[in-house]
């Protein structure tokens, strides 16, 4: 028989890809970002986003702040739902837009952990309708 888990308790694990949905995505400031990207992920990481592939920290930094130029300030990353991990995938849903208002677009991350951090991290993004 399926027991529902507690989710009030903690997983380090998927509570890192809420840190990088607020300090590494939601981070314009290149050195609190880069601060969090050496916390969340592995040196050797890599982020996949639609067919581009960015590998290491630096190359993760440059791809979110060029993200970031993408879209207007007042624009914001929050989860849609909490975290969830099945041994060392996590999944996280999530959305972007201005504050109190509907989305702009949304999506799921798929993450890859290894030694406790993010070793790689795929982004799938919804299709927007009319």
């Amino acid at each position: 028989m399926f027991e529902m888990k507690d989710h009030s308790v903690s997983d380090p694990l998927a509570d890192l890809m809420l840190k990088n949905l607020s300090e590494v995505f939601g981070e314009r400031n290149g050195e609190r970002r880069m601060a969090a990207i050496k916390s969340v992920y592995s040196e050797e990481a890599v982020f996949f986003e639609a067919e581009q592939r960015f590998e290491g920290r630096q190359a993760i930094s440059d791809a979110v702040a060029a993200l970031q130029a993408s879209f207007p300030a007042e624009f914001e990353f929050s989860a849609v739902a909490p975290p969830s991990r099945n041994h060392d995938v996590g999944r996280l849903f999530w959305q972007l837009g201005p504050a109190g208002f509907p989305a702009v677009v949304n999506g799921m991350d798929i993450a890859q952990f290894s030694d406790g951090r993010i070793r790689s991290l795929y982004v799938f993004l919804n299709e927007q309708r009319p």
